[in-house]
């Protein structure tokens, strides 16, 4: 080969290699699609939404592209239940349950059920309301905690809002917004068919790190330009820009999903209110939800981030984590015998849970169980107790139905930092073998024996155990 030929076979390569770079640059800057855009001519006269789709206008960067670098959080993400609230198997019983609701075609409230449903909550109920997602300006956004300083560039943010649907009673039926926080970005970008990447993957790295506000008006607020919300400031990286984020170290943070009225004006989640009346909130402590929920420990945030000793866990533990839930609650025995008979004292304590245990829409459990056993370790008597929020209709009826809860029929739920004795007494066994009591506290994701929709029912997690020998 003639040296003019090595030349221009080298600069030949170097083309080809800088058009790869450029094309593989170009894929990685904009967000995936599950469909070729090769069809967009084919089905834009079709249906306009999916010409949405089909031409990558996801306002969200795809998880995969924040993986390539926070490969550690997006390990703990992947286990959480942010990352299952759109594919966990009760929800998506329950999420079945409510459209066939929406599609029964034999029952709509009529006028004057409506109008009595609006008598028993006590003020109107709000109607439907279709609220296109808006541009404002940071110097419009109302922020109950927090300010947004003066920037020397504008930069937009826009509204979350209704998104799919309103919450409201229209069309003769309660309508509630599950999209909004269980699929939040299918919800914000009108994606009802979960088409874009990310929006089948619940609670996403994008969405909670551009939001920058949350009220209770409006939803979330994102930045509409795409500006990573973090808790450290003056962090900087090449890869995008980084804005410090208050917000994402408070409660309120966690409020919009953790908090939810429905149409009924009835507080079917009301775990950020339970939060915000306990000492955990008070000035004094300020014990925020993230503390607990996203745990500080050393590490890298990131590939070739710096090692710094308080990094936040993205394993969001809670009532699906058997580690993080142990001895959340605990239990001690005490007894007193007299006579032939035995009394048996168990104090059960909300340990380290900053709200109401359990704190659920109706489902969750603690249940108590307390055993007199012998020698061989048969049960010679059993008592317990159960700890729960039972939700009604407004006919008084169990429901596990968010859009149907009008009312607590129940209330047993230990309030953060309670500890309630429960008392039991038995006849003592004639016997000369030994005999001690067992006190055994359980955690259930759904009621035992209770129809939720769906076969998945979580094995109960023992959050906290105690014996004592009594002869």
């Amino acid at each position: 080969m003639t040296q003019p030929t090595r030349i221009k076979t080298v600069w030949m390569s170097l083309v080809i290699l800088l058009l790869l770079v450029l094309g593989v640059s170009t894929l990685m800057a904009r967000p995936a699609t599950r469909i070729s855009p090769l069809y967009v001519d084919a089905v834009a006269a079709i249906d306009e939404r999916m010409i949405m789709v089909l031409s990558n206008e996801s306002h969200f960067q795809p998880n995969s592209l924040c993986s390539s670098c926070h490969m550690e959080f997006f390990g703990q993400w992947s286990r959480s239940m942010h990352a299952q609230a759109w594919r966990e198997p009760i929800f998506q019983a329950q999420y079945g349950e409510y459209q066939r609701y929406l599609n029964n075609e034999d029952y709509y409230f009529e006028e004057e059920e409506i109008e009595e449903i609006e008598g028993l909550t006590g003020r109107e109920l709000r109607r439907y309301r279709w609220r296109e997602a808006r541009v404002v300006e940071p110097e419009d956004i109302q922020i109950p905690v927090f300010t947004v300083e003066d920037r020397e560039q504008e930069i937009s943010v826009q509204i979350h809002g209704d998104g799919l649907m309103a919450d409201g009673i229209y069309d003769g039926k309660i309508h509630v917004n599950c999209m909004r926080c269980h699929a939040p970005g299918a919800d914000f970008m009108r994606d009802e068919d979960l088409f874009l990447e990310n929006n089948i993957d619940g609670i996403f790295c994008d969405y909670c790190h551009t939001i920058v506000d949350y009220t209770d008006t409006e939803g979330y607020v994102i930045y509409w330009g795409h500006i990573k919300q973090g808790p450290r400031p003056f962090a900087t990286t090449s890869s995008h820009a980084i804005e410090y984020s208050r917000l994402s170290q408070d409660s309120m943070f966690c409020k919009g999903c953790h908090q939810y009225e429905n149409p009924w004006g009835f507080n079917v989640y009301n775990t950020y209110n339970e939060w915000y009346a306990s000492a955990y909130a008070s000035p004094a402590n300020r014990v925020m939800c993230q503390d607990c929920h996203m745990p500080a420990y050393s590490g890298r945030s990131s590939l070739r981030g710096d090692w710094r000793p308080d990094i936040r866990s993205h394993d969001l533990g809670g009532g699906h984590n058997y580690d993080f839930m142990l001895e959340s609650a605990t239990v001690e025995v005490a007894t007193d015998i007299q006579g032939d008979e035995i009394f048996i004292d168990v104090d059960v304590a909300n340990a380290r849970a900053g709200h109401n245990y359990p704190s659920s829409n109706g489902m969750r459990q603690l249940v108590l169980v307390v055993r007199l056993k012998g020698s061989e370790g048969e049960t010679l008597w059993e008592g317990s107790r159960v700890y729960e929020r039972v939700l009604g209709d407004r006919f008084g009826e169990p429901t596990f139905a968010n859009w149907e809860a009008s009312q607590v029929l129940r209330d047993t739920t230990l309030l953060p930092g309670e500890i309630r004795t429960e008392s039991f007494s038995t006849i003592l066994p004639e016997t000369d073998d030994s005999l001690y009591i067992t006190a055994q506290l359980f955690y259930r994701i759904t009621p035992e024996d209770e129809d939720v929709g769906t076969v998945y029912v979580n094995a109960p997690i023992r959050v906290d155990f105690a014996t004592m020998f009594i002869q």
